[in-house]
């Protein structure tokens, strides 16, 4: 099986200014090599990277150009294993040239992580 660090993802809007984003990344996923052996997790760059194909999400819906990416804050508190589906929920707010999201990770109903991301955009 060909590798691919893509995770695919239900993306949803909520107006005015919420994505939700549901995964669940399989068991052969790249992002589990090494990380770690016979207790695999999902580590918290792969949940970023969610974070920023949700934010881009709403960029694009906006008409927005996300011009670069920045973690404020971000903090994970709880594993995700292969198969495990969670969702993640972006809380967007935007200026003329900035876009800020604080984010929230659930699996099973419980806070898996949080944190704030931002991106400079160009309309």
């Amino acid at each position: 099986m060909m590798e691919s660090w893509d995770i695919p993802a239900n993306l949803t809007f909520e107006p005015p200014n919420i994505v939700i984003l549901e995964a669940m990344v399989p068991h052969y996923s790249p992002w589990f090599s090494g990380h770690f052996p016979g207790e695999p997790i999902l580590p918290g760059i792969a949940l970023i990277f969610l974070v920023l194909k949700a934010l881009r999400y709403f960029g694009e819906g906006q008409g927005f150009d996300l011009q670069s990416f920045g973690v404020r804050k971000a903090r994970f508190n709880l594993p995700i294993r292969p198969g495990e589906t969670f969702e993640i929920s972006l809380l967007c707010r935007t200026s003329e040239d900035e876009l800020i999201s604080s984010f929230k990770v659930l699996l099973k109903g419980e806070m898996a992580g949080n944190g704030i991301v931002q991106a400079s955009l160009r309309k």
